[in-house]
């Protein structure tokens, strides 16, 4: 498998997830930018987060769905005034994917649930197979997660208890860069990670740039719902590597920059 030399990758994940990607990218040989386009905040409602916390309590079930929605709950639950150990105390753990079961693992607890395709989808099928009907879930999440796994979990008879931990804003600090880049092409694959990040990446660049991005740009996803998303805004070249994670979204770009 060829090495990434002479290819400028952009980079647009959040700063404090960007660094290891860059690495990994430049540690193949290819040449990498920066830009994040989102920023991820906690809830400004600080009363409302401390109240959603306390359902917690009801729950026999908690569900990560990324390394954010772990890291943000557990900064909540420390501005709340708890310990982890005593919130966490005899809960089971749901999570998706590698990166996130690691992060919780090496906190210190464990995790009884990782599904074989990490989305929400299923770790919903899995966990409707693993549970009964008495099982209860605490899903701490974005703001902008999809209904699929607690409305599917609920039809499926299981109560869940959701705490919206934090939200994604467009980044736009660094627009006039962004432009100067796809302006004079010096760009030949862009990496999203999150449909948050698709949408920020549309609504900050120029129209007379959108046809550019439509169809001559490659981009690199995790994930079928950034794909999808992508799609939306007609974007034909689309790479997606099988197993979602960083590595593998390297490994796809390796395999696939002859085309660039």
């Amino acid at each position: 498998m060829q090495s990434l030399e002479g290819i400028t990758v952009l980079n647009t994940r959040p700063p404090h997830q960007a660094q290891d990607l860059s690495k990994a990218i430049e540690q193949e040989g290819g040449r990498v930018y920066e830009l994040p386009l989102i920023l991820l905040k906690p809830p400004e409602d600080k009363l409302r987060l401390q109240k959603e916390l306390e359902y917690i309590h009801k729950c026999n079930w908690i569900i990560f769905t990324s390394v954010n929605s772990f890291t943000f709950f557990l900064h909540a639950v420390q501005e709340a005034g708890y310990s982890p150990e005593s919130i966490m105390l005899n809960k089971k753990v749901a999570v998706v994917g590698k990166k996130t079961a690691k992060c919780v693992q090496e906190a210190g607890y464990g995790v009884d649930v990782i599904p074989t395709v990490f989305n929400a989808e299923y770790l919903r099928d899995a966990l409707i197979a693993k549970t009964d009907e008495t099982a209860s879930f605490f899903y701490p999440r974005s703001q902008q997660a999809r209904p699929v796994l607690s409305s599917g979990l609920q039809v499926a008879g299981r109560r869940v208890f959701e705490m919206i931990v934090y939200r994604t804003i467009s980044n736009k600090a660094h627009i006039e860069q962004l432009h100067h880049l796809l302006k004079y092409r010096q760009i030949d694959v862009i990496i999203l990670t999150s449909p948050s990040a698709v949408k920020a990446l549309f609504d900050q660049v120029s129209c007379d740039l959108h046809k550019l991005l439509k169809e001559s740009l490659m981009f690199a996803v995790i994930g079928n719902i950034t794909k999808k998303a992508l799609q939306r805004y007609g974007v034909k070249k689309i790479m997606m590597p099988e197993t979602f994670t960083s590595e593998g979204l390297v490994a796809t770009i390796k395999k696939n920059s002859k085309q660039f």
